[in-house]
């Protein structure tokens, strides 16, 4: 469940354009896809509250805060909740689901914004069948920062950490110059059923110019056919939200392979003749560096063409071959070949990258949309300190059960040799 603010860009109240759709027709909600415009407009970057399964809720800290109404809102704001079901067999439900906000009237030190990090929502985040590992990046450039944060940079307070059924770890990392510094946060042992912001033990600065990254990890043993990004539970997502104070003009930061080495990494050429279809031209695709509908960031793939399978492949046709590109990925394609499973993954985690960088509303910062080259960084190196309570996992401070029992038992097998 997500609760979201409406940004409307434009002089105009927001009680002029949203309120009415508070009564009549729309109060008992409408379908995601056949929602008003101005909903999807306007009410769908920037997210207030959000709730996943294995939540228990999220506690700001003291000094921090969401702001609520206000003058910029003409007296009053207009939020929208948005629920997300995962129905495959359509059976029928009664649903009551919804979300309890607790406020104060004190205002607090600093407001909080939400920036979102990792990979867009594109059927071209693909993972190959039969692999039990195979890791998908997401990336936030130091272009996107730099035009985004303000000289002292942000603290992270929290973050939280997104993907889909196949995935099995998510890394938060953080590059300064080069140099890896300790990831934000990291989960090696992710769960779908157990999702929830993460309170970081201490808060985190990233300053302009750092580069964000999140690593996804999936599993498709169990799968015939690779998996295609995209809203639906069986697709995938990799993606981290934080929030950050003091609250950024930056929201949005991700990125998606670049459609030339995408199709590279797998033996297809881009060129002139090389690839078609109406897929392509749905997805304004190939990109154009700094193109913006209406001023806007393009919306993610996803968005533009709903729930669709990796089956949507069918609507890409390499010209040399008359073959569609879904076809060749699953026939022409020897996944069980590591030397070409692990190319694809080095071009599709570190090639070049279109990156957008944008502000509510999908105002684009900086250049809003461009290619860009990942950076290429020394990894950072987790240090071993003594002292039990340490697991290996950035951000903990707990063993688990079966460390805390390995311990203790080395303890006394110590004790019983040198006594």
């Amino acid at each position: 469940m997500r609760v979201s603010r409406c940004n409307l860009p434009g002089p105009e109240p927001a009680s002029a354009v949203m309120e009415k759709y508070i009564s009549g027709v729309y109060e008992g909600g409408v379908e995601c896809f056949s929602a008003p415009e101005e909903w999807r407009a306007f009410c769908d970057d920037v997210d207030t509250v959000t709730y996943a399964k294995g939540s228990e809720g999220e506690l700001f800290p003291v000094h921090t805060g969401a702001p609520i109404g206000g003058e910029e809102d003409d007296g009053g704001a207009y939020y929208r909740l948005q629920v997300h079901y995962e129905n495959p067999h359509g059976g029928s439900a009664l649903d009551s689901s919804g979300i309890r906000i607790f406020y104060t009237s004190r205002l607090r030190q600093y407001d909080l914004g939400l920036v979102t990090v990792g990979h867009r929502r594109t059927p071209f985040l693909t993972v190959p069948p039969r692999q039990a590992r195979f890791v998908i990046s997401g990336h936030c450039s130091p272009e996107c920062t730099r035009a985004g944060l303000d000289d002292g940079g942000v603290n992270v307070t929290s973050a939280f950490l997104h993907a889909h059924l196949r995935a099995k770890a998510i890394i938060l990392r953080q590059i300064r110059d080069g140099l890896e510094l300790e990831p934000i946060v990291m989960d090696r042992h992710y769960d779908f059923n157990y999702q929830l912001y993460r309170t970081l033990p201490g808060e985190r600065r990233i300053l302009p110019g750092d580069e964000l990254r999140v690593d996804c990890e999936y599993d498709t043993t169990r799968d015939e056919t690779f998996i295609a990004g995209g809203l639906s539970t069986d697709q995938e997502m990799c993606h981290a939200f934080m929030f950050v104070y003091p609250k950024p003009a930056l929201v949005d930061c991700r990125s998606q392979p670049e459609l030339g080495s995408y199709l590279a990494a797998m033996g297809v050429r881009q060129g002139a003749g090389g690839v078609s279809g109406p897929l392509l031209q749905k997805l304004r695709l190939p990109f154009v560096e700094d193109a913006t509908v209406g001023d806007r960031l393009s919306k993610d793939d996803a968005n533009v063409i709903g729930v669709r399978d990796s089956s949507v492949f069918k609507e890409i046709w390499i010209n040399e071959t008359r073959m569609d590109l879904h076809e060749h990925m699953n026939r022409q394609l020897d996944w069980s070949n590591m030397s070409l499973v692990e190319g694809v993954e080095a071009i599709w985690r570190d090639g070049p990258q279109y990156s957008f960088c944008g502000a509510k509303s999908r105002i684009p910062i900086g250049q809003g949309q461009q290619i860009v080259e990942p950076t290429k960084y020394n990894v950072w190196k987790q240090s071993m300190p003594r002292t039990c309570g340490h697991t290996g996992e950035a951000g903990s401070g707990y063993a688990s059960a079966p460390a805390i029992f390995l311990l203790i038992l080395i303890q006394c097998l110590y004790t019983f040799v040198v006594e």
